[in-house]
């Protein structure tokens, strides 16, 4: 079995869901890490559980079209495959984010104005 970590981004921090509710995302808080910034999170991640993947929700890029492409490629730099979803609607927006280090891009429907643009 693969456990996938998830760093989501908002303001270019590592920041804590709340059971989807955007609105109530905090800072993260962790006892892995005194930092919020999300490659020292992930290289955490990595050191604690040795994570090979992470699964990353840029939700600057997701709400705003404002992707964190240097924390991205920040993370990326840590060795850690990533597979992100920064609200890509489009084949050059996914080209950009793999630019920035995705190993995988998400593509997901929230991001999509209808099915035909997969």
């Amino acid at each position: 079995m693969q456990i996938i970590p998830v760093i989501d981004i908002r303001n270019g921090i590592a920041v804590r869901a709340v059971a989807g509710n955007r609105g109530q995302y905090l800072p993260l808080k962790t006892r892995l890490t005194d930092s919020v910034e999300p490659a020292e999170v992930l290289k955490a991640l990595h050191r604690e559980f040795g994570c090979e993947v992470c699964y990353v929700a840029d939700l600057d890029g997701i709400e705003r079209g404002q992707v964190n492409r240097c924390v991205l490629g920040e993370m990326a730099r840590t060795g850690v495959r990533l597979m992100i979803d920064a609200g890509v609607s489009s084949p050059d927006e996914a080209e950009h984010v793999l630019e920035s280090g995705a190993s995988k891009v998400i593509v997901s429907s929230e991001s999509l104005a209808d099915i035909d643009q997969l």
